[in-house]
């Protein structure tokens, strides 16, 4: 079971019948999940997320841009959200994913990570470092996130990736 997006329990076996079983873990579900309990604070963030997901789009369509994959990462690192446009090469994915990480390992540009982390370690100190442009730290609603954009040039991408949090209401973090 999960409450306020932390695992509080679980409703097991009962060592009984499959038919008490089932109702046991029906009981338990029903008493938790009452309407007047339920959150959806984490349905509401991920329509954000997608709204800056949407002012990307917009932004490259806009523009005549090439297509570009999106990443929104947490704070952790951890994907929320992963978009393609039509017509972006599978490789840009992970590009973006790999901005996403460095941005948000880091809490700067992932091309400011170079002066995080120095020259030295360079590809394979981890498998998702790189130092190219492309993404971005940000705080939405009081959390922070981190967004990787790939498919143009680096350079590019980094502007895209400003421009639409700042018209998504979001705060960049330089």
């Amino acid at each position: 079971m999960v409450s306020g997006n932390k695992v509080i329990g679980g409703i097991g076996h009962s060592g009984g019948s499959a038919e008490e079983d089932e109702a046991i873990a029906q009981a338990g579900l029903s008493a938790f999940y009452r309407e007047d309990h339920i959150d959806f604070t984490g349905e509401d963030m991920l329509r954000s997320l997608r709204r800056i997901a949407d002012a990307v789009i917009n932004y490259v369509m806009e523009r005549k841009l090439r297509p570009v994959a999106i990443t929104i990462v947490d704070e952790w690192g951890w994907p929320v959200l992963i978009y393609r446009m039509d017509g972006v090469p599978y490789g840009y994915i992970e590009a973006s994913r790999d901005r996403a990480w460095t941005a948000a390992a880091f809490r700067v540009p992932s091309d400011a990570a170079v002066n995080e982390v120095g020259i030295n370690y360079g590809v394979g100190w981890n498998e998702r470092l790189t130092v190219t442009a492309g993404g971005v730290p940000f705080r939405l609603q009081g959390s922070m996130f981190a967004m990787g954009i790939a498919g143009n040039r680096p350079q590019d991408d980094k502007e895209i990736a400003i421009s639409a949090l700042k018209n998504a209401g979001a705060e960049p973090i330089a």
